[in-house]
């Protein structure tokens, strides 16, 4: 019988490793409530906020080491600017604006010649992603126009759901953990706490999207 081995990149394997951990905190909240009669403890409900902040920061931190690698791997195998073409317009156009108001020095131009257009590119895009902290479907979408020449509606393609769907509940889960995260349990009134059914669709979409990713460049790197 012959076996097929799953390769995943050490970015999935990443995710994988904090999603265990999102389904662990949700597997001892239902054994916490399951141990009690009646309406569940409120205290048991850290388990559920920490679930969604702890998902959501995992595919941040997906999100930002996928592009930061993909893109690497695409200057790798251009030729010239313009085999990334849309990522180094972005680049001319900061550049003209150094340039116009005088603060470009000449030894930064040597940095033109040969390759040295790929590391200014893949430094640009470094920085860029330093400063990420909203992974939600807009900025996605912008970060793969810019780096991939490619929509987020054409790598984000989870089975069973349409790309509205996907960019609807993708802003949505994203707008709840900062409110989960700046306001905490004020978020929500005495006796309610996060949904147990919204971590399980969370989970669901997350997943489904990191799925998606890895499907549409392992395709491209072929």
């Amino acid at each position: 019988m012959a076996y097929k081995i799953k390769i995943i990149t050490i970015r999935e394997a990443n995710f994988d490793i904090s999603l265990t951990d999102v389904k662990t905190m949700m597997s001892l909240y239902g054994e916490l409530i399951s141990t009690k009669s009646g309406r569940p403890h409120v205290e048991y409900e850290v388990l559920k906020r920490a679930a969604i902040i702890l998902l959501v920061t995992a595919w941040e931190s997906f999100i930002e080491h996928m592009i930061v690698q993909e893109f690497e791997n695409r200057l790798h195998n251009a030729k010239n600017p313009k085999d990334v073409q849309t990522a180094f317009n972005s680049f001319t156009a900061s550049w003209s604006s150094k340039i116009v108001s005088k603060n470009i020095k000449p030894n930064e131009l040597d940095a033109l010649t040969g390759d040295g257009w790929k590391m200014l590119l893949l430094n640009m895009c470094r920085k860029e992603i330093s400063s990420f902290n909203s992974p939600n479907y807009d900025n996605i979408d912008r970060l793969f126009k810019k780096y991939f020449d490619a929509s987020a509606e054409q790598i984000l393609k989870v089975p069973g759901y349409n790309k509205m769907w996907i960019r609807t509940n993708l802003n949505i889960l994203i707008n709840y953990r900062g409110n989960l995260v700046h306001r905490g349990k004020q978020v929500f009134g005495v006796s309610k706490g996060v949904p147990k059914q919204k971590v399980v669709k969370s989970i669901r979409v997350i997943s489904g999207c990191v799925k998606s990713i890895e499907k549409y460049f392992k395709r491209l790197n072929q």
